[in-house]
This record gives structure tokens, sequence and C-alpha cells, in this order.
């Protein structure tokens, strides 16, 4: 992590963490968002945001119909909001 590029006020590194991978055989995941038990992915060539739980057992998938789907994230009201970057929409995504 040599920059800050987004200017972010929180930056930090680590050194010796280990990871594995939850999910794979996305097209061009482009968002990612946990919600207590839930991982919810963005999938930029599929236009289809993705629930999984935190064993990567697909619970559900929903085509938001976006032409430029990106990053997805919880609002201040509790519910789930996607970025359309190419239709230059945040969308709410109602149950």
């Amino acid at each position: 992590l040599p920059n800050n590029w987004d200017g972010a006020t929180e930056y930090t590194g680590w050194d010796g963490a280990t990871f594995e991978a939850v999910v794979e055989g996305l097209g061009q995941p482009a968002g990612i968002e946990l919600v207590d038990d839930r991982l919810f992915v963005t999938d930029h060539a599929t236009a289809e945001i993705l629930a999984y739980d935190l064993d990567g057992n697909e619970l559900g998938r929903l085509a938001t119909g976006a032409t430029g789907l990106m990053g997805i994230t919880v609002g201040p009201d509790g519910e789930l909001y996607y970025a359309d970057g190419f239709g230059n929409e945040i969308v709410r995504v109602d149950p």
C-alpha cells in the first residue's frame, strides 16, 4: 500500500496477513458488502448482485439492468444501494 490514492481518512496496511477466496468464478467483481452473515458482490460483467453465505454458497442473485454496475453498500437507512457508473445513478435495492 504505497500511496493513499483516494485520500481516505483511514489508511492501514498489514504484514503477514493470510487470506482465502470465499467466492470464485465471477466475471468482473466490482463491489463487495458484508451484512451480518451475508456477502453481497456486484458483478460488472453480468450486471447482477449475488448474495453468498460465508462458506461461499450462493443464496441468490438479482439482475439489476445496470449498464455499468460498480460498487455496493448499505446506506444509513439500512438499505442496500449500488452504483451504476455508466447510468450515473445510485440505486436502492428494495426487497
